[in-house]
């Protein structure tokens, strides 16, 4: 299994705001009518950027909120990865102890 990247997504909000979204690919399932889907993990965060920043204050609350996500979004990843080497690795030792 490759290690997933997490992305950041902003999403226009009717008010004039953008949200923004973490969105994580984990690959395809099947469902129960036989359908391939996909297999997301999404984090909706609290951060809200203003559309049309002119003032200078308004652009960087944008640039401190977006370098905000990004860390977040590392910090998630990394675990999402800690947590599938962690399986892999229990994995190998239940079949080494058989």
């Amino acid at each position: 299994m490759r290690a997933r990247r997490v992305k950041i997504r902003e999403i226009e909000n009717k008010n004039g705001t953008i949200s923004i979204i973490l969105d994580c690919h984990m690959g395809y399932y099947v469902d129960v009518d036989g359908k391939k889907k996909q297999n997301r993990k999404r984090r909706f965060l609290d951060f809200k950027l203003i559309k049309d920043a002119r003032k200078p204050l308004d652009k960087q609350h944008i640039k401190d909120c977006l370098d905000k996500a990004r860390i977040i979004a590392n910090k998630w990843e990394n675990s999402i990865i800690s947590e599938q080497y962690a399986q892999k690795s229990y994995v190998k030792a239940m079949i080494l102890m058989d």
